[in-house]
């Protein structure tokens, strides 16, 4: 079982499946704005996710003034958590767990 570690600052913490990694992406770490768009996403996995997949290579480099190993780098990444997850479902569904948890916070009020 391969282990999954948070690369977001320094987070490091480890996981033992990438269910865990995401989960802990969106509750633990802040969002963050989009450079090309302006979308807040969750910050790591899911931020690699959508600059790579809605706006490309071009994008990334121009907006993050990012490198090709920068690139490579987190396509990598993103290429790895693909064959685990299919991100898009997972981030619906964690989302999703994210505002039931806040409408209950917010009926105990």
């Amino acid at each position: 079982m391969a282990e999954w570690v948070c690369g977001i600052s320094e987070c490091e913490k480890r996981f033992g499946t990438i269910g865990g990694l995401l989960r802990h992406q969106i509750k633990d770490h802040p969002y963050e704005s989009c450079k090309v768009c302006g979308e807040k996403i969750p910050d790591g996995i899911f931020s690699i996710q959508h600059v790579l997949g809605t706006h490309g290579r071009r994008e990334y480099v121009l907006a993050y003034n990012a490198t090709s190993n920068d690139i490579r780098y987190r396509e990598k990444i993103k290429k790895l958590v693909e064959l685990e997850i299919d991100v898009d479902a997972t981030y619906e569904l964690l989302m999703s767990e994210r505002d039931e948890e806040i409408q209950k916070l917010l009926e105990e009020d």
